[in-house]
């Protein structure tokens, strides 16, 4: 098929159809791929307005009119009060049949300035009342329809463009019903952001750097679209005896004008509310909109291509997406919160999720998540505000410093850096943020990242180091393989850069008194500033009946989550090991993952699970004691106190948060022994300890802080 054949079947939804296979669903909009980067789109954004100068020449704005009757009060009103250039007005009323128009537009109207008053007897469309309204003028002409409303210094910003450069044949605002020129969707009738008016979305747009490069666009849209009087003189009016009653003449005109050497910009420093259908039904709006596309289609086999380009590029995505993160951050009550965070799983993410955004929806801020994505190579932040959220990639951590020239949080949460190719930069730029901002900074210790790069405090053998003397950590580092981080090889520049980090923070916030003790050792000078928070564990499922642990028989052993090195997958390989060497009556379930290929002989492991899914996974394992193998003082322990909350025997090695909380728990043991038989000894031990009393779960089994 011919490009003009494709081109004339191409009506509006075939169009809109386009558009959504190269979107995304951002949670109640749709964002293009790939993320806006954020350091190009905020620079498009001056922290300062620029003056509005009055216009150096009178315009002429025309107004059709055809019914709409609710919509004429609120025009007319931001007209009247946001129109301080000069200007000659024209109003049209075209053969409205509610009789209710021209008597309003008479008395309306009366005392206007420098405005003239027609009528048409009979309606006869858009295009032929236009025309009959600027047959006689000379000048700049400027379209608006009736179901509009304008912002301060609109008409200014609008004709900027045509006034600046005579090869512009027409302007167009953006606006959220402009199908190319919408905000924030592109393509779309986007309703306005929650409690937000024209004048507070203007205010944003106001915010775009005067210099920043024309947009241009193939087509103007002709809801608010200036005309430039050269192209007007070059290529005339309308088309009215084509395009009837309306929607798709400006098209025409535009390729008429861009035929004859004209460009057409998108002005992204003014936003217009179009409520758009003011005139028809929605039904005949449609209708009349796909033939209209399809006569420009079929004059003009390039517009379509044009308009797909167009779309695919989208230049105003930056300027759009940035504008709707000033907006979400603008509309909440309070200041927007910033938390630096990895993208992985854990009790951080869980913190995140449970804890900090809960706190944060219900102090109606909106939040700003920044991450690194070591697959990907990028930063993303993450911006949401109740149901409206948009996302940026970011070149590198010091573009925040440039955000928050625009965006003031007054709260930075620095939940992890742990997987961040660049920690030390990272802490540098959040340092800056907050002075810059004037931030409180907030440090939750999910691990013992500030003490060490090994944010598990294991050494270059793969033990647990106790935190030694610094100079034996000099001696570690340059050799331990756990310490991941290219930047974190020098202990002291690490220490003294936590050290700025941890005295700036307002709170410093450790989930037990174990890391709290911990964190002393290295920090000393930091403990006035540390407080014991434990987590507030979301409810689980209720465990289901019968879910306790056969009483007799061979000892079987659960172990829950994705273990790791540190969280002891050695020690669960070990104790399999030893039970297929001395042939002991004895197994393993592991709920959940191994980070190591094991043989199936004294180890099952049942896959990845969602924490929804633990109670019904503990039941029907019924493994009669659980251990938590972790070979690290944990900061808190999900997984032990979940099993706590499930009213299971659970034991451990004397460790962290782990053993502060097994240790005040009914069903709980403390392991002494570290070697495999001597393990499994105590296990079996504690075993005979459980099945010598109720194994049901019973009130009190339930973590203690």
């Amino acid at each position: 098929m011919s490009l003009l054949a494709r081109a004339a079947r191409l009506d509006v939804d075939g169009l809109r159809r386009h558009v959504m296979g190269r979107l995304r669903r951002i949670d109640g909009y749709l964002e293009p791929l790939p993320l806006v980067d954020l350091d190009s789109a905020s620079s498009a954004f001056d922290r300062n307005r620029a003056p509005i100068l009055p216009l150096d020449e009178p315009v002429h704005v025309i107004v059709p009119i055809f019914n709409g009757y609710e919509f004429l009060p609120p025009l007319f009103d931001s007209l009247e009060n946001n129109t301080s250039t000069a200007h000659r007005l024209t109003v049209i009323d075209d053969g409205s049949s509610d009789p209710r128009i021209w008597p309003w537009l008479c008395d309306r109207l009366e005392s206007w300035p420098h405005c003239r008053l027609l009528r048409n007897e009979r309606n006869r469309g858009y295009p032929e009342s236009v025309n009959r309204a600027a047959k006689s003028l000379s000048g700049h002409v400027v379209l608006l329809n009736s179901d509009t409303e304008v912002p301060p210094g609109w008409l200014e910003r609008l004709m900027a463009p045509i006034l600046r450069d005579p090869t512009v044949g027409s302007a167009t605002p953006f606006s959220n019903a402009a199908t190319i020129c919408s905000l924030p969707l592109i393509n779309n009738d986007n309703p306005l952001l929650e409690g937000a008016t024209t004048e507070a979305v203007d205010e944003i747009l106001r915010l775009v750097r005067s210099d920043t490069a024309a947009i241009e666009i193939p087509t103007g849209v002709g809801f608010c679209m200036a005309l430039s009087r050269h192209a007007i003189e070059r290529v005339g009016l309308f088309d009215a005896e084509a395009f009837g009653r309306g929607y798709g003449e400006e098209n025409d005109w535009c390729m008429r004008a861009r035929r004859a050497g004209f460009r057409h910009l998108l002005v992204p420093n003014l936003f217009v509310h179009h409520h758009h259908g003011g005139s028809f039904p929605s039904t005949e709006r449609t209708r009349l909109a796909r033939e209209g596309l399809a006569k420009v289609a079929r004059r003009y086999p390039e517009y379509l291509p044009a308009v797909r380009e167009f779309i695919d590029d989208d230049p105003a995505r930056g300027i759009r997406a940035f504008a709707w993160l000033l907006l979400l951050c603008s509309r909440a009550a309070a200041p927007p919160v910033l938390i630096v965070d990895h993208r992985y799983g854990g009790g951080a993410l869980l913190y995140r999720e449970s804890t900090l955004l809960r706190a944060s929806r219900g102090e109606d801020r909106p939040t700003l998540v920044v991450t690194y994505d070591r697959d990907a190579s990028r930063w993303r932040l993450s911006a949401s505000w109740r149901a409206h959220s948009i996302e940026f990639s970011l070149t590198s951590i010091e573009v925040l410093e440039k955000l928050v020239e625009h965006v003031s949080p007054d709260l930075v949460v620095l939940n992890s850096v742990a997987t961040h190719r660049d920690p030390i930069a990272v802490l540098e730029t959040i340092l800056l943020v907050c002075s810059g901002a004037g931030a409180r900074l907030v440090v939750p210790v999910h691990d013992f990242h500030a003490v060490c790069p090994s944010y598990n405090l294991i050494d270059e053998s793969g033990r647990y180091c106790g935190i030694p003397e610094v100079k034996r950590c000099r001696e570690c580092l340059p050799a331990n393989d756990w310490a991941g981080s290219s930047t974190g090889r020098d202990i002291d520049l690490w220490r003294a850069t936590w050290k700025r980090v941890l005295s700036e923070a307002e709170r410093v916030v450790c989930f037990s008194e174990d890391s709290r003790r911990l964190l002393a050792r290295a920090f000393p000078e930091a403990i006035d500033r540390v407080s014991v928070e434990p987590h507030e564990l979301p409810p689980l499922p209720s465990r289901p009946e019968g879910a306790a642990g056969d009483r007799v028989g061979a000892l079987h052993i659960g172990v829950v989550g994705a273990i790791n090195h540190a969280k002891g997958s050695g020690i669960v390989v070990d104790l399999a090991r030893e039970i297929e060497r001395t042939r002991l009556d004895a197994r393993i379930t592991v709920i959940g993952t191994l980070d190591r290929a094991v043989r199936r002989g004294a180890i099952r492991l049942t896959g990845a699970y969602e924490r929804a899914e633990l109670p019904k996974l503990v039941a029907n394992c019924r493994a009669q004691i659980y251990f938590v193998p972790s070979i690290w003082p944990e900061t808190f322990s999900y997984v032990t106190s979940e099993l706590i909350a499930l009213g299971v025997p659970v034991c451990c090695f004397d460790l962290g948060a782990q053993a502060e909380r097994v240790r005040e728990y009914s069903r709980g043991r403390v392991i002494r022994r570290q070697d495999p038989a001597g393990i499994l000894a105590e296990l079996e031990a504690f075993r005979s300890q459980m099945a010598a009393g109720p194994v049901e779960p019973h009130e009190g089994s339930t973590p203690v802080p």
